[in-house]
């Protein structure tokens, strides 16, 4: 089995209950229809990174493109100021007084206690002694990001932020995001400053102002995660994106039960053991072949609950693509990674199944990629170890 995005849907059974974000051959973000799959693209190379699933997310920011409900710190507000990562021309320009302050956009935000979060937001430079920085509402002056809007790099971090990004969005665009878990607190919100320098030592940048410098911003967002998802717009109330769930009957593409070989292309915002590339499985989580986007684990197999095969092939990074090749055969599981070692088990027997659930666990419930399958293959024998290195090279 292998199948490009032009006949996906002759083969896949595809289900997502809304609207959602992706970006389009042309490398501007644009809105999927529901129930239907996203084919991402890189906004700068243009180069297909595949089929996005993503598990289901709330955007809490309600006004994520006009800020209009944002409290404004010293600055105003210049909508409609140049062309956004979408391609129209809505992006909004926050402009600082020439008061020695700090100059900021501020909106406030209920959260769960002690939930980790996420805050996001697309920066442009306008001039070029302006950066931008982001930082959380109530939780202190250690929630914080500096971003380098003349490169796209995080140039100042606060000592509670586990963990930051910029993706650029090419045309000076970067998405910029953190992640933070909060100290139970209920009440936060999202800030979205100018600083006049990369490294203010300062969660809130104080200087004096020229009155009419600052930064384009776009597509604020705020959600309960530990990793940034695909843009969810917002104009008036906060907005959820519905979980991304295909799957395929076993009986639709020829699958042996005694042995097999799957090989994917894939790539995970965040390594876990929670992440599959694909299931196969019975519709329970007792009998099922399983590829993981983890650190540790790369095919587990399991008969009655019970594990048959366990196969670690090395560190699976975050956001960068992996060729993965997983065999299953009674006594002879392997895996292989990139061309790398092939790990091995030797005891085990094999389940029977009759579905297969890309990027998902068992009934595309949980367990979500977070990411992209850029190739999926099956083979309806066991593959020798050697090939599957040479597979994944």
């Amino acid at each position: 089995m292998s199948r490009n995005h032009d006949n996906f849907a002759d083969l896949i059974t595809f289900t997502r209950a809304s609207t959602a974000t992706f970006v389009g051959s042309n490398g501007l973000i644009q809105s999927a229809t529901t129930n239907t799959p996203r084919i991402d693209f890189d906004p700068v190379t243009k180069d297909r990174k595949g089929l996005l699933i993503e598990e289901s997310r709330t955007n809490l920011t309600t006004q994520s493109e006009s800020f209009s409900n944002f409290a404004l710190r010293d600055v105003t507000l210049t909508q409609n100021a140049t062309t956004a990562p979408d391609g129209t021309n809505n992006a909004v320009k926050i402009v600082e007084n020439s008061d020695n302050d700090d100059h900021y956009i501020h909106a406030t935000i209920t959260i769960t206690s002690g939930a980790t979060c996420t805050l996001s937001a697309f920066l442009k430079q306008s001039e070029s002694n302006r950066h931008g920085y982001l930082r959380t509402g109530s939780e202190g002056t250690t929630t914080y990001i500096v971003v380098d809007l003349s490169n796209g790099t995080v140039s100042e971090t606060g000592s509670d932020v586990t963990s930051s990004s910029v993706q650029n969005f090419g045309n000076g665009w970067y998405r910029a995001s953190f992640t933070y878990t909060n100290a139970g607190d209920t009440a936060s919100g999202i800030i979205i400053g100018i600083s006049n320098s990369t490294t203010p030592s300062s969660d809130f940048p104080v200087y004096t102002g020229d009155g009419s410098s600052g930064i384009f911003v776009f597509g604020a967002q705020f959600e309960e995660g530990a990793f940034p998802t695909s843009y969810i717009p917002t104009s008036g109330s906060t907005a959820t994106r519905a979980a991304d769930a295909a799957s395929i009957a076993t009986s639709a593409f020829g699958y042996n039960q005694d042995e097999g070989t799957l090989v994917t292309e894939a790539q995970t915002f965040l390594a876990n053991n929670s992440h599959r590339i694909l299931s196969i499985n019975d519709g329970s989580s007792s009998n099922q072949i399983i590829l993981m986007a983890h650190t540790t684990n790369h095919l587990f197999v399991g008969v009655g609950g019970a594990t048959q095969g366990f196969c670690d092939a090395g560190f699976y990074d975050p956001n960068v693509f992996r060729k993965h090749a997983a065999a299953y055969q009674e006594d002879h599981f392997a895996a292989c990674i990139d061309a790398g070692t092939v790990a091995t088990d030797s005891s085990g027997t094999v389940p029977t199944v009759n579905v297969m659930n890309i990027g998902s666990a068992f009934l595309s419930s949980f367990g979500f990629l977070n990411g992209h399958i850029k190739k999926l293959q099956y083979f309806p024998r066991r593959l020798s170890d050697t090939q599957l290195q040479e597979i994944t090279r």
